[in-house]
């Protein structure tokens, strides 16, 4: 739901008083935007670790970059 709006969100009427109270709030907006990153992440790592091929070398690896990224949403 979150990424079908951050998709639309430029083409609607923020304007409009009756609909603009529903609207988030820019900040709130970068926000959504850093979740949808995060929630990415963590699912392309999740779809890494179920593969055959994937071995602790490459785990440790995944989790590292993980670590380093959420480190980084977290300041923003």
């Amino acid at each position: 739901m979150y990424s079908r709006f951050i998709a639309i969100h430029q083409f609607l009427d923020t304007v409009d008083p009756e609909i603009a109270v529903f609207f988030p709030s820019p900040s709130e907006i970068i926000t959504v935007n850093n979740i949808i990153s995060a929630r990415e992440d963590l699912e392309s790592v999740s779809k890494k670790l179920q593969e055959e091929t994937c071995d602790l070398s490459d785990v440790r690896i995944l989790f590292v970059e993980l670590l380093e990224n959420f480190l980084l949403y977290r300041r923003i």
